[in-house]
C-alpha cells in the first residue's frame, strides 16, 4: 500500500491519502522464500511497479520487522544483497509501525509515531538470538526471538511434528535459529538459551553422553563457518521469556534434523 502523507486545511495533523495498491500472486518457487525475504520482495516489486514515485520522493517504509537492518547488512548474501543493490538508488527510510486502523482497503489509514531516536555512535552489528524449546501434552514447540543491532525484534514459532525429548527439542530450537540467522545474513551473533545442557555442550564445557547429542553439536558447529563470530550464553528461564512469547512467523518441522533412528533411541 502506497499512501501520501501531507498537511491539509482543516486538519491539525498530517492526513494520509491512498495513492496505489500493489498485489502479486507468488509463483511456486517464490512461496518457498523465507518469510523475511518475502517481505523484502514486497518492497522490491512495489519499487518496480511504482518506480516514478520511488525516483521522485523519499519513501518511508513502516514495518514491524528489522528490514532496514537486513538490507543494510554489509555481510548479506544471495537474494538479499541482490535486492539491496536494486533498492539502493532510492531514498528509503524504515520506521517501526505502531497502530493500523482499517475499515476497508480504500480507507486504509495508519497512525505512525515518530520515534526520533538518535542512534548511538557505539552501535555494533551484533545480533542477539534467544531460543527455547518446550515439551507439553500437545507436543513440542520452539520459540525464537531475534534482536537486531537497532533493537528491532523478529519472532518465530516452530512446531515440532515428530516425537522428541526435551533435550532434542532444545537442540532443534538452537539449530533452526542458527539456520534462520544465516538466512538473514547475520555474521555476528550472541546465542542465548536456558538449557544448561545445550549451552554447556556447545561451549565444550560438558561431555556428550549420547550419540544424538554429539550429532546435534557437530551439526551446529558446522553452521558456525557462516559467521565471523558466534557465542553461546546461558540465561535463566526468567530471562528467556521473550523466546516463549507468541511469534509472528510459524513454521512446521516435520522430521528431525539428524537421523530419526537416533532421535527416537531411548537414553539415560
Amino acid at each position: 500500500m502506497l499512501v501520501l502523507e501531507r498537511d491539509e486545511l482543516g486538519h491539525v495533523y498530517k492526513v494520509q491519502r491512498l495513492v496505489y495498491f500493489i498485489s502479486e500472486v507468488l509463483n511456486k518457487s517464490k512461496t518457498k522464500y523465507p518469510q523475511i525475504q518475502n517481505l523484502i520482495y514486497a518492497i522490491l516489486i512495489t519499487s518496480r511497479k511504482l518506480k516514478h514515485y520511488f525516483d521522485g520522493h523519499r519513501v518511508l517504509v513502516t514495518t514491524s520487522f528489522p528490514l532496514g537492518d537486513i538490507l543494510h547488512n554489509k555481510d548479506a548474501n544471495g537474494r538479499i544483497v541482490k535486492w539491496a543493490m536494486e533498492l539502493c538508488p532510492f531514498l528509503l527510510d524504515f520506521q517501526s509501525r505502531t497502530t493500523v486502523k482499517s475499515q476497508a482497503l480504500v480507507d486504509f489509514i495508519t497512525e505512525w509515531t515518530d520515534l526520533n531516536t538518535t542512534p548511538s555512535p557505539d552501535v555494533f552489528d551484533h545480533w542477539s538470538m534467544f531460543f527455547d524449546g518446550s515439551l507439553n501434552i500437545n507436543g513440542a514447540g520452539v520459540g525464537i526471538l531475534f534482536i537486531s543491532p537497532n533493537k528491532d525484534k523478529l519472532r518465530y514459532i516452530l512446531r515440532i511434528l515428530f516425537p522428541a525429548s526435551n533435550n532434542v527439542t532444545e537442540y532443534e530450537a538452537c539449530l533452526h535459529s542458527i539456520r534462520l540467522a544465516v538466512e538473514l545474513g547475520v555474521k555476528r551473533l550472541y546465542v542465548y538459551g536456558d538449557s544448561v545442557l545445550v549451552i554447556s555442550q556447545l561451549n565444550e564445557e560438558w561431555d556428550m553422553t549420547h550419540e544424538k547429542m554429539d550429532l546435534y553439536c557437530k551439526e551446529i558447529w558446522r553452521w558456525e563457518s557462516n559467521f565471523y563470530g558466534i557465542e553461546y550464553i546461558h540465561v535463566v528461564r526468567d530471562k528467556n521469556q521473550a523466546a516463549d512469547a507468541q511469534g509472528v512467523f510459524v513454521q512446521d518441522i516435520d522430521t528431525p534434523s539428524i537421523g530419526a533412528d537416533l532421535v527416537h533411541k531411548p537414553h539415560n
